[in-house]
């Protein structure tokens, strides 16, 4: 069951939110737009994820606190970009902990973003500061294509 702080993620395309495909916590959600996101089913948590394009670049920005750089992994496979990283818990790595309360999430996390087909993915950056990952992709130049008639041809 999602809290009352949850905001569904979305896209603004001129100016209007939109919603396509997207899993967190085994609950479908819909993230609409050039590129879509899942979560793998053996993850532990789902870090929240913005996507988001300018006129020159495709942005993701996802919220990553409290791991470090060497537990994060980024892959990218034609169109598929995989972010996989681990959140690990002190408690976990053999003290003696007794929780009082627990809010934050720890474990494996897997993101699969669809990557739109106009990125130029040889020229990616990425970087990861105060506990977020940003990766940026610029966006590659859609050739114009003038429209073509096209006649059919009435022989049987």
């Amino acid at each position: 069951m999602l809290g009352s702080r949850f905001t569904p993620p979305s896209t603004m395309m001129n100016g209007t939110a939109s919603s396509g495909p997207t899993r967190r916590r085994g609950q479908n959600r819909y993230i609409t737009g050039k590129g879509s996101a899942i979560m793998t089913e053996d993850t532990a948590w789902t870090p929240n994820t913005d996507i988001f394009e300018t006129e020159t670049e495709l942005v993701i920005k996802m919220e990553i606190p409290g791991i470090s750089k060497d537990d994060i992994e980024i892959s990218l496979e034609e169109r598929t970009l995989t972010i996989r990283g681990q959140r690990r818990d002190v408690c976990h790595s053999g003290s003696k902990c007794c929780y009082r309360q627990l809010e934050i999430e720890y474990g494996p996390f897997e993101r699969e973003i669809l990557l739109p087909k106009n990125i130029n993915a040889s020229q990616v950056r990425a970087n990861y500061h105060n506990g977020f990952l940003h990766i940026v992709f610029p966006r590659e130049s859609t050739p114009h294509i003038d429209p073509v008639k096209i006649i059919l041809d009435h022989r049987s």
